[in-house]
């Protein structure tokens, strides 16, 4: 929301109107939304423009924000599929919703037991310890191979998939704080020309 003090009308220039044009660009559209959880983890793809031409690359910047009280521990890659410590998906969805990117994750890994899983997590090249208020990101590059028109950028966060529901309710008595369950990111849209 944009104030302009009280009894103040808005200025009609045109560096306004191209601010107001980019507000309502980057707005989420319906989709996906993050629900809230109490991981308390906000998710957020930005991609580097809106406006791509078909076989160019997209870089789109993850965000993860902590909104919680407490630190969380978070894979420290959040390129796509990129293994067991978690990972983030992105869709590239056309006008009839179909993936244009045609891609997939396969989700295997080990069990740990519990110490080395401690040690895993608490290990700095493979988790990042977000305390709160505190934003991590990565960009991850992708080709725009698609016919031109309007897509939709959906995107989830996914925690690590080797940590068993015991192994969870263990670190969570230890006060290690993990991802719990995927967090989508609100939906954006782009268009290719």
């Amino acid at each position: 929301m944009i104030s302009y003090g009280r009894g103040a009308e808005p200025q009609k220039e045109p560096k306004m109107k191209i601010l107001m044009l980019a507000i309502v660009l980057l707005v989420p559209v319906q989709g996906k939304e993050q629900e809230p959880r109490s991981d308390n983890i906000q998710f957020q793809i930005l991609p580097d423009k809106l406006v791509y031409t078909s076989g160019e690359s997209m870089e789109v910047q993850f965000l993860v924000t902590n909104r919680g009280a407490q630190p969380i521990y978070i894979g420290r890659s959040l390129g796509p599929c990129t293994g067991p410590s978690g990972f983030a998906a992105l869709e590239i969805l056309n006008e009839r919703g179909e993936d244009v990117r045609h891609s997939g994750c396969a989700g295997n890994g080990l069990r740990l037991a519990d110490d080395e899983l401690i040690r895993w997590i608490t290990d700095a090249e493979s988790f990042i310890l977000l305390k709160p208020q505190e934003t991590y990101g990565e960009v991850v590059r992708f080709d725009v191979r698609t016919k031109p028109g309007e897509h939709r950028l959906v995107a989830e966060l996914y925690p690590a998939n080797v940590i068993s529901e015991k192994q969870k309710e263990m670190l969570s008595q230890r006060g290690i704080r993990i991802l719990q369950g995927p967090v989508a990111a609100p939906t954006l849209t782009v268009a290719v020309r």
